[in-house]
């Protein structure tokens, strides 16, 4: 927030005008009120605009000889350094269209000559009290997108700096929060016996409170008991967050077991958006289906049916959040499914790094100028080996 020095300040009113007797008498009404600086001419104005001990009002004459008071305020309002202190033109032109113009320059308000004391100490008063309230919201937006950050770097923290090795399997990742914090996740834990837990996550809603929770589910997870299946870990998962998190939030969240040496993930879904594979052996992409259960934190003692995929040599698995597929164009288009497993067909036979460049630049290609809405997670495994020449493996129930 504003210090109190700063917010005991007294602010500073530039009195742009050629005429001494009118400086005389704004100077004089302005006693007590600010501090009162005199410019006499529009170049004078904007050295002193420029200058390190800006004003936080300007009175600016319309009629000046040389360079006239619309031409400044245009200089003001086109520098970033000006741009946003406010400008009442003072001038004996009284006609609309004298008034359209300064106001289309920028200018916020407009006082006519013979100037009135009460209106021109009324007016001054007003727009330093917008003044100073609009430097208290940016100090405080400030200080708020310090903490939000903050809030960003705390869960970047949690998430892999850098994938670990898993024997036989290639891995990529990417994660992109919408605003400066988000409520994804994804990891890779190592398991006994060689397995790997896979997942991703995804808490609804954005910003700040996403966050946390995600942070929360995150270490929830490492709590998990290491023998229990993948299903079991979602249900784990589930009752400890209806137990402890207080909120109206939900998490979405595939988790699956990673077995290297039998090439087979088994896995579970809350809610979430089902993996995808693509094949070597015949090229295309299938989605892994698994009955799971409804998201995290919604419903007590929810169990999780699960699914099971062989991965054989070559082929390629991608987790994703719906950040992904719902990401919308400046037409509101969204980026869907079908696009993300034609992203994944062109590119997985180059690897899992290849396939992760391919969906992001399709993605990015697709949304364009649009600001993303939701925040993006992608994980990709490619399991080594050289590929088969035919056959094709499906999901099984388990």
């Amino acid at each position: 927030m504003m210090d109190a020095a700063a917010a005991e300040r007294k602010q500073t009113v530039l009195i742009v005008d050629d005429a001494p007797e009118n400086i005389a008498v704004i100077s004089s009404l302005l006693k007590g009120v600010c501090r009162a600086r005199v410019a006499t001419s529009g170049e004078k104005a904007l050295e002193m605009a420029y200058s390190a001990d800006p004003p936080d009002l300007i009175l600016l004459d319309v009629m000046m000889p040389g360079m006239d008071g619309y031409e400044v305020c245009r200089r003001l309002k086109a520098d970033n350094r000006t741009r946003n202190i406010p400008v009442i033109f003072l001038t004996a032109k009284s006609e609309v269209a004298d008034e359209q113009k300064g106001f289309t320059l920028g200018a916020v308000d407009y006082i006519t000559k013979p100037i009135s004391p009460p209106i021109v100490l009324a007016r001054v008063k007003t727009h330093l009290n917008l003044r100073r309230a609009s430097e208290e919201l940016r100090a405080a937006y400030e200080d708020l997108d310090r903490e939000f950050r903050s809030v960003g770097d705390v869960q970047a923290s949690l998430l892999p700096e850098r994938l670990p090795g898993i024997p036989g399997f290639e891995a990529a990742s990417h994660y992109r929060p919408a605003r400066r914090a988000g409520g994804d996740a994804f990891d890779l834990i190592p398991l006994p016996k060689g397995c790997w837990g896979v997942g991703v996550s995804d808490v609804s809603g954005h910003g700040a409170p996403s966050a946390v929770i995600m942070a929360m589910a995150h270490i929830l997870l490492y709590t998990a008991p290491a023998q229990i299946s993948a299903g079991q870990v979602l249900s784990y998962l589930n009752d400890a967050m209806v137990s402890h998190i207080r909120s109206d939030r939900f998490v979405t969240a595939c988790y699956g077991i990673l077995d290297p040496a039998a090439r087979a993930f088994t896995f579970s879904s809350a809610g979430h958006p089902p993996p995808l594979l693509w094949k070597a052996g015949s090229g295309l992409v299938e989605e892994c289906v698994a009955e799971g259960g409804p998201p995290l934190a919604m419903l007590a003692s929810s169990t999780y049916g699960e699914a099971a995929v062989a991965i054989a040599p070559g082929d390629v698995l991608a987790l994703y959040t719906d950040g992904i597929t719902e990401a919308a164009n400046s037409a509101g288009e969204m980026f869907g499914v079908s696009r993300l497993k034609k992203a994944l067909e062109s590119s997985a036979p180059q690897g899992a790094h290849a396939a992760l460049s391919a969906i992001l630049g399709a993605l990015d290609a697709h949304r364009g100028a649009a600001e993303l809405a939701d925040d993006v997670t992608l994980l990709v495994l490619r399991s080594k080996g050289s590929a088969p020449t035919e056959g094709k493996v499906h999901a099984e129930t388990v």
